[in-house]
């Protein structure tokens, strides 16, 4: 048995026989088999599924749709989304046909939400993550250029605030704690986190010239003065989340050295929640 119909909203629906089984039946030494069928419907037509953070119904924000295609009965699907989260509790809200577009004998019942907890992820990545100084004369003083600059990004499901921390000087060599620490066989590093778009120069690095110096014991915060330039509309407080900086770096070669000797020197670039 089957049977096409259209009804009257348009949607095309199919009616074929389901599971069915076959009597016997007898009236006056007259027999004959009746068969009874159970049948199905089943909807030819996409059904659209939102999620939401929070209810949707009184400010939940939208996080994206996905679209199912039609489901037999007894059968399920599963629809997603990328979301990028926040740490924190968070009331995860799916919508279910949200416009009503399928005619069914109950409307209210396509919402439904979990609560979950996202835990607080810290991360950074920086590209590229090498700087070639070349070769220095004593005392020179050499700033990254344009090409040159390291683009930091917060991997995180916060705001950050980055850091940055000499965490190996070379070997022979070793690192002033102050602006005009570079001695014998002592070297100076700077660094300025800025706007992607925004040009650091050298005398950006002696408006607060202590603020910016990179050491060795324990990591350095960015702040409103710390590692920024005020001519930048950005630095590296309140970074969100897939937020870029760019970091520019100064080194200051100590002025006397008593190895000629390729010096290896390592910055590590860390963050903290904001």
């Amino acid at each position: 048995m089957g049977n096409n119909q259209t009804i009257t909203n348009g949607y095309i629906w199919k009616m074929d026989a389901g599971v069915g089984s076959i009597l016997t039946s007898s009236n006056q030494g007259n027999t004959w088999d009746t068969e009874f069928y159970t049948p199905y419907f089943e909807i030819y037509q996409n059904t659209v599924v939102e999620f939401y953070d929070g209810d949707p119904d009184h400010g939940g924000i939208f996080i994206g749709s996905d679209y199912l295609p039609p489901i037999a009965p007894s059968d399920s699907d599963i629809a997603s989304v990328e979301w990028t989260t926040t740490s924190g509790t968070h009331n995860i809200w799916v919508v279910v046909d949200p416009t009503d577009d399928v005619s069914e004998s109950n409307e209210t019942n396509n919402k439904d939400s979990k609560s979950i907890t996202v835990e607080t992820i810290l991360g950074v990545s920086v590209s590229p993550d090498a700087w070639d100084i070349g070769i220095v004369e004593d005392g020179s003083v050499t700033t990254m250029t344009s090409e040159e600059s390291i683009t930091v990004t917060n991997n995180g499901n916060v705001s950050e605030v980055f850091t940055l921390k000499v965490t190996d000087t070379g070997g022979t060599w070793s690192v002033g704690t102050t602006y005009t620490g570079n001695t014998h066989n002592t070297f100076v590093i700077g660094g300025i986190f800025a706007s992607t778009s925004d040009t650091i120069v050298a005398n950006d690095f002696i408006e607060d010239p202590n603020y910016d110096v990179i050491i060795t014991e324990g990591e350095k915060s960015a702040g409103a003065k710390t590692f920024t330039c005020e001519n930048s509309s950005e630095n590296g407080v309140d970074v969100p989340v897939s937020g870029e900086r760019a970091l520019w770096l100064q080194f200051k070669a100590p002025t006397t050295t008593s190895t000629f000797d390729k010096q290896n020197i390592v910055i590590m670039v860390g963050a903290q929640a904001f």
